[in-house]
């Protein structure tokens, strides 16, 4: 299926091409653009603008990661500078720095919303832009977006073409006021071995992920930013470990340490958004009155779910985390370097220690087996992340492999916590029927944990398959 939105851009006189249907208002308006001297937030993904129209400001904040946007929000405000609820939400990518404007822009807004008959096919949305210096004009251009709405594929293309034909070419990437507001990072200094220069693009992705999803956690709304955050986290916690004899030794500790506090901040908030679906969803599947039976362990999730929020604002907004952020950014330019060694033989350790620990699963497939297990998984699949690119396509299938074990393990294990949550939910908890139906749910936690280790063999079996064709 084709992308729902296609985005273009066009040299300022690009004019609509004749494919019918029913204009869109026009509008004309003016945006202001913040970042830091540096242009902090431009590099991390952040754009930040006051937008006036009508004699109305209205604060905008964007986030893009790996080109995909991750957050868009709005609040009233005035010319005095951002609110203070979006300089928190910034406050991570600014690092503290002064946000001042760095651009400013009018916009004439226009578009149409195409038909056929009663069916309205797509919405195209022009934005002819001018930039500002005072009152020259510094540059001006076109961006355009075709938004899929009831079209069919082909009447999609064709609107598609039509815009190419009427001078529209697609962005691939950023458009030119993007490009405008974009900062060049700074050059990167060579690293004194092959190792480090791997580890770094590794280390800088996951900053970006941290930095990315940090408003998302902070505002709360959407689960997937708290566990994007934590598996970045965990990445760059996990990587620091395996890549610990080439890196200087007290740093790793100190980092190491750092990561496992935030880890464990995170990690209590990201699990109950896990488990509270996944039990409710277990739950609905009983008849009424064991579901009304339930509420009381319900409750108990959810006032540890606000607990667990409030705990992870807080670290947040600690000197500590910003501290660490710092630190993770300084690695990312430069890992600080220590012993010789091979990245590649570290990764290649992993990969050992986990077959060891499948050697104890086999003989013993206890809980704590297979949960030993499913931790030097994780850790050997991250590590083989950093040589993706130089492993090619065995690579990718080891890296497959190694997700569907994990898959395997971690199902196990999150049937193991829940059983162990449930039994502790009922705690102080008297009425039978609660009892009854929580049984149930610790039933089914079994047979889940049952299958997932049963399951585990054939996953281990091409993990092994897959490892072996790379690291033989």
């Amino acid at each position: 299926m084709p992308r729902k939105t296609l985005q273009f851009e066009a040299g300022d006189s690009f004019e609509l091409p004749a494919v019918g249907g029913r204009a869109l208002p026009r509008r004309v308006f003016t945006e202001i653009f913040y970042d830091t001297a540096g242009g902090r937030l431009g590099l991390a993904g952040f754009v930040l603008r006051r937008q006036i129209e009508n004699g109305k400001g209205l604060w905008r904040l964007s986030v893009v990661c790996d080109g995909v946007p991750t957050l868009d929000v709005e609040t009233p405000g005035g010319p005095a500078g951002p609110p203070e609820e979006l300089r928190e939400l910034v406050s991570a990518a600014s690092a503290g720095f002064e946000l001042t404007p760095v651009l400013r822009a009018r916009t004439h807004a226009t578009g149409l919303r195409v038909k056929a008959g009663s069916r309205s096919l797509a919405k195209i949305s022009v934005a002819s832009i001018t930039l500002l210096d005072g009152q020259r004009t510094t540059g001006s251009f076109s961006e355009i977006e075709l938004e899929r709405l009831a079209a069919t594929r082909k009447e999609l293309a064709r609107l598609e073409l039509a815009l190419r034909k009427s001078g529209a070419n697609p962005t691939n990437g950023a458009g030119p006021l993007e490009q405008a507001l974009a900062r060049e990072p700074q050059p990167e200094l060579p690293l004194p071995s092959t190792s480090l220069e791997q580890l770094r693009p590794y280390l800088r992705e996951q900053y970006a992920r941290m930095l990315a999803h940090d408003p998302g956690v902070r505002i709360g709304k959407d689960p997937e930013d708290l566990h994007q955050m934590r598996v970045a986290t965990r990445r760059l916690r996990s990587v620091l470990n395996t890549a610990a004899p080439i890196l200087d030794p007290a740093w790793v500790t100190e980092m190491r340490s750092e990561l496992a506090w935030l880890g464990g901040e995170l990690g209590p908030a990201r699990d109950l958004d896990v488990l509270i679906p996944y039990l409710r969803e277990e739950a609905g599947r009983l008849d009424p009155a064991d579901r009304k039976a339930l509420a009381p362990l319900f409750k108990k999730l959810t006032n540890s779910r606000a607990v667990a929020r409030r705990g992870v604002l807080r670290a947040l907004r600690s000197e500590r985390y910003l501290a660490l952020l710092a630190s993770i950014e300084a690695a990312a330019a430069g890992p600080p370097p220590g012993g010789a060694g091979s990245l590649r033989a570290e990764v290649k350790n992993e990969f050992k220690r986990l077959r060891k620990a499948m050697r104890q699963v086999e003989e013993a497939p206890t809980d704590e087996a297979i949960h030993q297990a499913r931790i030097k998984g994780k850790r050997a699949r991250y590590a083989t992340e950093l040589l993706e690119d130089e492993l090619g396509k065995p690579g990718v299938k080891l890296l497959a492999a190694a997700k569907e074990f994990q898959d395997a393990a971690g199902e196990q294990h999150d049937a193991v916590v829940a059983e162990a949550r449930i039994r502790a939910l009922l705690r102080g908890i008297r009425a039978q029927r609660t009892a009854l139906a929580a049984g149930i749910l610790v039933s089914r936690q079994r047979d889940r944990r049952d299958a997932a280790a049963a399951a585990l063999p054939k996953a281990w079996r091409r993990y092994e398959e897959a490892a072996g064709k790379v690291w033989a």
